[in-house]
């Protein structure tokens, strides 16, 4: 049943994993659960590397959205604040380095701007 629908093109592998991709971007994940829950589904190696080269999955384009819709602007007032981000970011499927120079730029940016007023 499923090869005739294969041959049909009612079920497509590289529609489905499209489909997938689209949707965690949509939903602020990272590059790394993405790949992972392609990984679960059994999607080839070839095919993914398409796909986020497609997509354009990497940290620095889509780790930016995802702080923004979350934490919008935030004061890095204390300590947690920012751990409590980094958390965030890698449950997301950012990577460590990513994330970490991301918050670094932030705090460098809030503290240029302290300075100022």
């Amino acid at each position: 049943m499923i090869d005739e629908l294969q041959q049909q093109n009612w079920q497509s592998q590289e529609r489905f994993a499209e489909m997938l991709v689209h949707a965690r971007l949509n939903q602020g994940y990272g590059p790394l659960r993405i790949e992972q829950e392609l990984q679960k589904h059994s999607i080839d190696c070839d095919m993914m590397a398409r796909l986020f080269v497609k997509y354009e999955v990497n940290d620095e384009k889509w780790l930016s959205q995802c702080w923004h819709k979350k934490f919008g602007r935030v004061v890095f007032a204390k300590e947690l604040t920012t751990q409590k981000q980094l958390r965030f970011l890698l449950y997301k499927g950012f990577s460590y380095q990513a994330a970490q120079q991301w918050l670094r730029e932030l705090k460098d940016i809030e503290s240029d701007s302290n300075e100022m007023d």
